[in-house]
């Protein structure tokens, strides 16, 4: 699941919890979304996102609707900088672009040429490979796979 920033998803917390309530005990929630508010851009807007995650703030959703946060980590790491340019670049443009209505056709949202796909692929299959082993404090994204406690779990935990 990667779609609680878009803004029409008022209450990320709150679906949190439905997805716990449907669940079966010990059910996986996987989650994926955008991370860090300073890299919210143009592209952002474009598409309807309306927040980006702090990773603290989505250990603590998870954790508060009631699952047992098994693995969690950054992501496109690689991409991070050079997200943080295009945002930093973004802002310096306009301070303010309204509202994702108005927002400018970006070019980012087109599909890459083939090669471009190729190295981008190898790229995240290195950076995969490090992350397994040693997990990077900076991504464009996060990802939290959470297990659903059962019913004495959460007696325990109270």
């Amino acid at each position: 699941m990667g779609v609680l920033y878009h803004e029409q998803i008022p209450n990320p917390e709150g679906v949190l919890r439905q997805l716990n309530q449907v669940l079966s005990p010990n059910g996986l929630l996987l989650w994926n979304d955008a991370a860090h508010p300073i890299l919210k851009r143009q592209h952002d807007r474009f598409v309807s996102g309306s927040r980006r995650f702090k990773p603290a703030a989505m250990r603590q959703m998870v954790a508060e609707a009631g699952f047992e946060i098994v693995l969690a980590r950054h992501y496109f790491n690689w991409g991070f900088f050079p997200a943080l340019l295009l945002a930093m670049a973004d802002r310096l443009k306009s301070n303010d672009a309204g509202p994702a209505s108005n927002a400018v056709h970006s070019a980012d949202d087109h599909a890459l040429p083939h090669w471009i796909n190729e190295i981008l692929f190898r790229i995240m299959n290195i950076e995969w490979w490090i992350n397994w082993r040693f997990p990077l404090p900076f991504g464009v994204s996060y990802l939290i796979l959470a297990r659903r406690q059962n019913s004495d779990e959460l007696a325990r935990n109270i």
